[in-house]
């Protein structure tokens, strides 16, 4: 099957294992439109409930790329999330004992992209009622262990992609108050976290006045997200999240091109400085190395690879085109390419990540897709257990989410639900 109409009979019918195939495929399916009638019209399709007629939806078979993302997913919650109790939906670091507002944006929107409710709702709700508690605004506390919040700044990336996953819910769910909650942070991460410098909008890694270091602000490149802001620009028109989305691949070019080689590639954090608007080494903030393009950098790829994907913005295949053919030299010259890659002096050895490799596999593709899929295939597949249903050995939280969305990305299977067709009369 490529697709399966789904209907109230339908649905009766797939529950009481009268087509046990049709069955399977509709387990190993996502919808792409649903038609939802009267108001008073109840459907739970994942657990198969449904209360009249008046209803339709299609969903289409997924491919063997979508079905390592769904069977992942479902070991994903088994190994890091507490499914079950008053802690339920908190996605807990078992390295480190932590629970970041990060992490509990990726569940949110792995669960939206699996078109999984119940762990949807989970991870929200605890997301909501242990981390949403800031005085000023709805952003997100971003540090939690031990039952309390042991820091409670707030980390833009986790409170964009929370928004995102949030409107993503609307959409698939038809929750109102899932779209209301999203508005509310959109207003206070512009309000907070956004600020225009020599002519550009920025979003700072936190609250402004978290970021605020005198005479500058701390600065994230891999948070920037044009895609999110795209969509973002559709629910929240108080906003010039179009403008941001535009001023963050000028940003991208200008962290780019003070590279020391020619490889273009952004450090991990760096120092914007507030009257003029430039960026400078940040490493005299920072108890580790963040002058390098390394663990925090390679998301960049993955948040310009969907503003290509699902708005075929030219300015995302050539900034991963231009990437990818540094990189593809880097591959060639030295068979791999390390997870900390320098900006001052060309690589000469040093350790490899799973995370980092998925974003460069990216990169590689948009370059040419015959040595990223080649990439791919040494780096990535090569790591995914079948049996295990996860990437690498012992579980490791951080490879575990990035593998997947890098493996989403690469393989351009991870859609703007906003877009989502959905019909209601």
């Amino acid at each position: 099957f490529d697709y399966i109409m789904l209907t109230h009979e339908m649905l009766k019918q797939i529950r009481d294992d009268a087509h046990p195939i049709a069955k399977e495929a509709y387990r190993n399916a996502l919808p792409i439109a649903k038609w939802l009638g009267h108001p008073n019209t109840f459907v739970d399709e994942r657990n198969f409930l449904t209360t009249n007629g008046d209803w339709a939806m299609v969903f289409r078979v997924n491919d063997e790329h979508y079905a390592r993302l769904l069977d992942s997913w479902e070991q994903y919650k088994q190994t890091y999330m507490i499914l079950q109790g008053e802690n339920y939906g908190q996605v807990i670091d078992p390295d480190t004992g932590v629970t970041t507002s990060e992490g509990q944006s990726y569940a949110m929107l792995r669960a939206a992209w699996m078109n999984d409710q119940y762990a949807f709702v989970a991870a929200w709700l605890w997301t909501r009622n242990h981390l949403q508690h800031r005085l000023d605004d709805q952003l997100f506390s971003w540090k939690w262990q031990d039952g309390a919040v042991v820091d409670s700044a707030n980390a833009t990336d986790a409170d964009e992609d929370i928004a995102l996953a949030l409107i993503f819910a609307h959409r698939l769910w038809d929750e109102p108050e899932y779209l209301a909650a999203a508005q509310e942070i959109l207003d206070d991460l512009w309000e907070h976290s956004v600020v225009k410098l020599n002519g550009r909008y920025h979003l700072l890694p936190m609250h402004e006045e978290s970021a605020d270091k005198w005479s500058g602000y701390l600065f994230n490149p891999s948070y920037l997200s044009p895609a999110s802001y795209r969509v973002f620009a559709a629910v929240d028109p108080k906003h010039d999240w179009e403008a941001l989305a535009d001023d963050s691949y000028e940003i991208l070019e200008i962290v780019g091109e003070q590279a020391g080689n020619d490889s273009g590639l952004p450090a991990d954090w760096l120092y914007l400085d507030k009257k003029y608007g430039g960026f400078y080494s940040a490493a005299s903030y920072f108890d580790r190395p963040v002058d390098d393009f390394s663990y925090d950098a390679f998301r960049v790829f993955f948040r310009i690879a969907l503003d290509r994907a699902w708005f075929d913005t030219p300015e995302a295949q050539e900034y991963l085109s231009k990437r990818g053919e540094y990189l593809a030299g880097q591959y060639e010259t030295y068979g791999r390419i390390p997870a900390t890659l320098s900006l001052d002096e060309p690589p000469t050895d040093g350790n490899r990540s799973l995370s980092v490799d998925t974003g460069y596999a990216v990169a590689l593709s948009s370059f040419d897709p015959a040595i990223g899929e080649r990439f791919f295939a040494e780096f990535v597949d090569a790591a995914y257990d079948e049996e295990a249903l996860a990437w690498g050995g012992r579980p490791n939280y951080y490879d575990a989410n990035w593998a997947w969305f890098g493996t989403g990305a690469f393989r351009d299977i991870l859609p703007n639900l906003w877009e989502l067709n959905m019909f209601n009369e």
